[in-house]
């Protein structure tokens, strides 16, 4: 998966004078990831006072679920309290 910074890089965010524009929102409430065959995600949050990687997760669809009658699909997580091996 893709291997995210161990420190968050500066950013700064600006009014912009584009027009709003239509966004679609196709991730689970509370999930990063969209409940479709093939997807895989990386995700990280930083602490706020030393950007500092606090813990990542990798994300993955494993296939199609049926949970008591209805179909979905399995989503894989693990999580990571570290940055980086050990």
């Amino acid at each position: 998966m893709k291997k995210l910074p161990e420190i968050l890089p500066e950013y700064r965010i600006q009014k912009s004078e584009q027009e709003p524009f239509p966004v679609v929102w196709e991730e689970l409430w509370g999930l990063f990831i969209i409940p479709r065959e093939g997807e895989r995600l990386t995700w990280a949050r930083y602490d706020p006072d030393t950007r500092k990687c606090a813990e990542w997760s990798e994300m993955a669809v494993l296939g199609k679920a049926q949970v008591h009658g209805v179909e979905g699909v399995e989503i894989r997580e693990d999580r990571h309290d570290h940055f980086g091996p050990g």
